[in-house]
């Protein structure tokens, strides 16, 4: 299993708007970075 399988599966709802474009790990400075993707063209934002 893939970083960014795993990081999914912790971090997203399970749902297809959000995906994960990348993951950048950093191993000297212990720092995880994640560039996450919104899916949809548009957001709602009315209730």
């Amino acid at each position: 299993m893939t970083a960014t399988e795993v990081l999914s599966k912790l971090l997203l709802p399970r749902s297809s708007d959000w995906s994960i474009g990348s993951v950048d790990i950093d191993e000297q400075k212990e720092e995880v970075r994640i560039e996450l993707v919104y899916n949809n063209e548009m957001v709602n934002t009315e209730l």
